[in-house]
Order: structure tokens, then C-alpha cells, then sequence
């Protein structure tokens, strides 16, 4: 075969590999203690660098993370009462999306799916201060409180349903609203010993998990709110006041472990410890997690090769007079 002919071979081959490989993300993860937000490669857990640097725009204590519809990330600085937004390709700092309108110590943020944004405001000033808030998720301009009288809230998460599940953490349940109204469905989840919740999330099959701060454990409940065990408790892991969690794009879960400085990854379905999936890179006190909406990982350097990945591969060998790709 010419080498014209083979080399337009290769180029279109090595680029069908690069299309075939599948999108890889980042895990974000709040630092609380170093006021910063970290970046992680979702597979191997190498620290790939600080995605927020330090204070920026006076960042102060991150709690929840959450991308917007736009692609830009989220973040609940609740050292300064406010929520601060960030490019979500380069991290940096946009603005200060939301504020005032009683918004104090906000905690977890979650995006409904007309693209407003609600946020968990943990106003620690008496029991029933608690509220959740709704922002334009635009604009950031203040829309209403969408629930209050709660004691302590912190997670919050939209279900697979459309409404609104919010940790309680003061009575240690998880409530229930109408996605669209905000009018108050019940208690969903709640059992005996259940105290200090923090992070909640929706396994792919409808089951919820919720954090136990005070007993380091994550429980389980079904698509009915019937208690069905505990998801993980004991050692594995080292596990201690577990805060943040969330399923993957790989499908593992993974939860932000406050009192060991470190993000662990766990089976979904069986709860087995995976590993540490971050640490290192001045990780503190992690509480909030997210994953990059696309992957930001760059491809190993064997497979990069001046800068033309697969094809620039393809290329060297192809002038080494090989006639294979790969």
C-alpha cells in the first residue's frame, strides 16, 4: 500500500480509538478548612490541582458544589453567606450569584429542572430558622423561600420523581417537598438512632442514601422511604464524619470523609470499599463533591504524543516504517 494511502489509514483509525475512548471526568471537592476546591482524576484519584484557588472572591468554608445549566460551578461559601459562581472550565471567579434574602451558612445546593437554584440555608439561630432558599439560576435573583421551619438543614437533592428531598439534620430525617410548589409531603426517611445526617444521594434504581455524621456510617432507604439497612458502617475504609456524597459517571459512589481528610470510593451495589478516591494536594476538611460535566484529564504520556494523542502515535511509527497503529 502507498504510504499515503497508509498513513491516512492510520490517522483515520488512531482518530476512531481517540472517538471510542470514553469521557472521563474530574471529581471536585470542597476543601472547607483551606478554602479551596480540588481536583481529582475520577479513575485513579491523582491530585490534579487546585481548581479554586485559596479565598477566591472571598471563598470561605465550601460546602456544597453543584454545576449549573450553563456549565459554570456552584459554590456554597458558607463562611461569608453567600454563593459564589466560577468558570467551570478554568475556575475562575465570576461573581457572587447569590446573597442577602435571609441566605445564612448556606450548606447544600442543587439545580431543579427549570434551572432555578435551591439552596439549603442553615441559619443556626433557633430551631425552625432553617430554610430553603430559591434563586434564578440566571440571574441569581432571589425567587422566595421555597421551605422553612427547618432545624439544621443540609443536603438537598432533587428525586427521580421531581420533588425535593432536604436532610433535616437537627431531627435527623430527610422531608420531602413538591419539586414545583414547595408544599410539604411528609418525612420520606427516618429511623431509630439516626442522628446528624448531612449528604444525601439517588442510587440509579431509586434507593437513597444519607450520610451519619455522628455515627460514620451511610444508610439506606428505598423508593418509598422504608429503612433498609445500612449501606456501609464499620472500618473500611476508616470512614469518620462522612459529609458529601455522590454516584460517579463510573458509578461508584463516592463520599467526602471530613475526619480523615479524604474522598472514598464504595461499590453501588454492594457497598464494598473501593478505595480512596482523594487525598493529598492540601485536601481538609472535604464536604462538598462534583463531578466536571465533561472530562478535563489529560490522556497518558505515552498515548500523547506532541500534543496529536493517538494520531501523533500513529504518525512516529508510520515514519519508523511500521505499517501498525497501536
Amino acid at each position: 500500500m502507498p504510504r499515503a494511502r497508509l498513513l491516512t489509514a492510520a490517522l483515520s483509525f488512531a482518530a476512531l480509538l481517540a472517538g471510542a475512548a470514553p469521557a472521563r471526568a474530574a471529581l471536585l471537592v470542597g476543601s472547607s478548612a483551606t478554602n479551596q476546591v480540588l481536583s481529582y482524576d475520577e479513575t485513579t484519584g491523582a491530585f490534579l490541582g487546585v481548581f479554586v484557588a485559596a479565598g477566591s472572591g472571598g471563598l470561605a468554608g465550601p460546602q456544597g458544589l453543584a454545576f449549573g445549566p450553563g456549565g459554570d460551578l456552584f459554590v456554597a461559601s458558607g463562611g461569608t453567606n453567600q454563593v459564589l459562581r466560577y468558570d467551570g472550565t478554568t475556575g475562575a471567579f465570576l461573581g457572587v450569584f447569590a446573597s442577602g434574602n435571609g441566605l445564612s451558612g448556606p450548606q447544600g445546593l442543587a439545580f431543579g429542572t427549570g434551572g432555578d437554584l435551591f439552596v439549603a440555608s442553615d441559619a443556626r439561630t433557633g430551631i425552625g430558622s432553617g430554610q430553603v432558599l430559591r434563586f434564578d439560576g440566571t440571574t441569581g435573583a432571589f425567587e422566595g423561600v421555597f421551605a422553612g421551619g427547618l432545624d439544621t438543614p443540609e443536603g438537598l437533592t432533587f428525586g427521580p420523581g421531581g420533588d425535593l428531598f432536604v436532610v433535616n439534620m437537627g431531627y435527623g430525617t430527610v422531608l420531602r417537598y413538591d419539586g414545583a410548589t414547595g408544599a410539604y409531603e411528609g418525612i420520606f426517611a427516618g429511623a431509630p438512632g439516626l442522628e446528624f445526617l448531612s449528604g444525601l444521594t439517588f442510587l440509579p434504581g431509586g434507593d437513597l442514601l444519607v450520610t451519619d455524621r455522628l455515627n460514620s456510617r451511610v444508610d439506606r432507604f428505598n423508593a418509598a422511604g422504608d429503612f433498609e439497612g445500612y449501606f456501609f458502617t464499620g472500618s473500611g475504609g476508616g470512614l469518620f464524619d462522612p459529609r458529601g456524597v455522590v454516584v460517579g459517571p463510573n458509578g461508584n459512589v463516592f463520599i467526602a470523609s471530613a475526619g480523615t481528610g479524604q474522598v472514598l470510593r464504595y461499590d453501588a451495589a454492594t457497598g464494598a470499599f473501593l478505595g480512596v478516591a482523594a487525598s493529598g494536594g492540601g485536601l481538609d476538611g472535604p464536604i462538598g463533591l462534583a463531578f466536571t460535566p465533561a472530562a478535563a484529564v489529560p490522556e497518558p504520556a505515552s498515548v500523547a504524543l506532541l500534543g496529536l494523542g493517538a494520531a501523533g502515535l500513529a504518525v512516529r511509527r508510520l515514519r519508523h516504517g511500521r505499517a501498525h497503529v497501536g
